[in-house]
């Protein structure tokens, strides 16, 4: 359920940034994973969402990052990053 909560937030917030604020913008991209290396029963996502700016994308990524409900409830391993392009 918290996992679903994460999708809609996800790309929802992608759906009310008008595409020309994306042509030069930056895109946060988060990967979540629960298990370790050879664990078969791993599961793993990775999102990304247009951003308008850096300060934004960092923003956004560390609040994800301190959220115990994203960060050790939904994934046991979650990390970030910005990437700049279109």
């Amino acid at each position: 359920m918290k996992l679903r909560c994460f999708l809609v937030f996800v790309f929802g917030v992608g759906m009310f940034i008008p595409p020309s604020a994306n042509a030069e913008g930056f895109w946060l991209v988060v990967a979540g994973r629960n298990g370790g290396k050879r664990d078969y029963g791993t599961t793993s996502a990775v999102f990304k969402v247009p951003m308008t700016n850096e300060m934004e994308c960092e923003a956004a990524g560390l609040k994800i990052m301190g959220d115990k409900n994203i960060h050790g409830k939904v994934f046991e391993h979650v990390r970030y990053t910005c990437l700049k392009g279109k």
